[in-house]
């Protein structure tokens, strides 16, 4: 099973991932609650979590989430 990682906008939490479950019926959905502030933080703490629950399975993840600027805080962790 691949699993879909949600990441919650500002003032959000990873409980909003549960409105993606509909979504990705066939893939576990992970809400991923960061606690960092900046971007470049950020981007670690995602990385970080995302390496951790992928590294021991062979499961592919899919990133989504409100926050619009994730893909940028991935790329420069």
């Amino acid at each position: 099973m691949n699993a879909v990682i949600y990441i919650h906008g500002k003032g959000g939490s990873a409980t909003e991932s549960e409105h993606y479950k509909p979504l990705f019926p066939d893939n576990e959905v992970i809400g991923l609650d960061y606690q960092t502030f900046t971007p470049w933080e950020t981007g670690k703490e995602i990385r970080i979590a995302v390496e951790a629950q992928f590294s021991s399975t062979h499961r592919s993840p899919t990133v989504t989430g409100s926050h619009e600027n994730f893909r940028g805080s991935l790329m420069h962790a």
